[in-house]
This record gives C-alpha cells, structure tokens and sequence, in this order.
C-alpha cells in the first residue's frame, strides 16, 4: 500500500530532494528530476578589534530564508588572558558576569557569552553565532557579524565565518 501511495506521489510531480555533491564555493541540492538549486557560501572576516562590534557580512536575507553560518579562528580580548574561539567565554564565567553587569551599554550585548562571535539581522536583537549556528530568518535585512566585546582597542586576532545561504 506505502509503495503505491510513493509511487503515487512521485508521478504526480512531488520532488524529493536529496543532497548532491558540495565544493567549496558552494552546494548544491538536486531533485528527482534533476534541477539544481545551488547554495551559496560567502566567507566573513571578523577582526576581534571591530570597534563598532559589527561587520556588514554582505548578506542580504529575506523573512523565511534558511541560513546557517559555520565559524574557525581565534581572538585574544586582551593580553593577558588565553585566547578564545568563537563560541567565547561563557556568560556564566564570573568575569563574563561581572564584565557585562559592570558596563552594560559598552558591550554587543549583555547576557550572551563574552568574546564570541556574535550576530544580528539588520538592527534586530544580538544573537550568540559561535562555532556552528543555523536559523529561519524571523526577518528581512543584511546580516552582521560581530565581536562580543566592550573594550576592543586590546583585542588581536580574528573569527572567519562562512554563511550558507539557499
């Protein structure tokens, strides 16, 4: 009964979509009946010393597109302490806490984790990036990624972050 409902399905047009063949300069996804629809991949360099936090990734979403963002690299917030990755010093960390209850309006955004890669959606809310992240933009704006930070003049090194849009 299953196989004649899916077969059913499949003559009248329905495509099923599986993953074709990934590069680096992008992705694709074929159909049943073999359109391509390619994914594009578009590097970001976020410098840790990104005085105004954020840097225009270039990506321009629309409300309801899938988009995910992968990230590497490694960025001291000051020269003292080791440095960190994307995903930051967590906020639970007391000098995370302590940092951003001290002056609130100096950092990206309180409540996230210190340090990290850090993005937002035109001049929405500030979203915790990290290493790996993913989401069905609520909105439609160019999205920027930035350094969660309130003091970047000490900073040094950088987060690359390559965001996979449909």
């Amino acid at each position: 009964m299953r196989r004649t409902h899916r077969s059913a399905a499949l003559a009248a047009g329905i495509s099923l979509v599986v993953l074709a063949a990934a590069g680096t300069a992008g992705a694709g996804w074929k159909s049943a009946h073999g359109a391509v629809r390619t994914q594009t991949q578009t590097p970001v360099d976020v410098p840790a010393a990104t005085v105004d936090w954020f840097v225009d990734s270039h990506v321009a979403l629309t409300a309801g597109e899938v988009f995910s963002i992968s990230s590497t690299g490694t960025a001291n917030w000051d020269d003292t302490d080791p440095a960190v990755g994307p995903g930051g010093l967590s906020f639970t960390k007391a000098i995370c806490a302590k940092n951003q209850y001290a002056q609130p309006s100096g950092w990206a955004s309180t409540g996230l984790n210190c340090y990290s890669l850090v993005g937002k959606i035109g001049g929405g809310p500030v979203f915790l990036v990290g290493r790996a992240f993913k989401l069905k933009s609520p909105v439609s704006g160019e999205l920027y990624l930035g350094f969660n930070d309130d003091y970047p003049y000490d900073n040094s090194g950088d987060f690359l972050a390559t965001v996979t849009t449909p």
